[in-house]
């Protein structure tokens, strides 16, 4: 059983699912799972096959207004806020990723 506030956990899911979508081009692919996880946690995984994060980028994903998109096209605040609101639902954002292979990151849940 998860407690939380849906539209709060619905925002930190929008938010990666967008960051997915505009990673994708052509016959790009989103697959989003849920699963249980260690210690009876609660994972969604979004899983894309876009143009990857190099590690340099990796490290600087949750920081405010940072984006590797053109000026004008994203704030850099979606992955630091999906951050803030899993950390106040006490759960994490994961994310794996390799350039040219694609991203999953991982929404986990801690289980009550």
């Amino acid at each position: 059983e998860l407690a939380g506030y849906p539209a709060k956990i619905s925002q930190a899911l929008y938010n990666v699912l967008d960051n997915a979508a505009k990673a994708i081009t052509g016959q790009g692919r989103i697959r989003v799972t849920s699963r249980l996880g260690e210690q009876d946690s609660v994972e969604v995984l979004v899983e894309d096959n876009g143009c990857g994060i190099t590690a340099e980028d990796q490290a600087r994903l949750f920081d405010p207004f940072f984006t590797t998109r053109p000026v004008g096209s994203g704030t850099g605040l979606g992955l630091t806020v999906a951050r803030e609101i899993m950390a106040a639902h006490q759960g994490e954002i994961l994310v794996r990723s390799k350039p040219g292979a694609g991203t999953r990151v991982t929404l986990r849940f801690l289980s009550l």
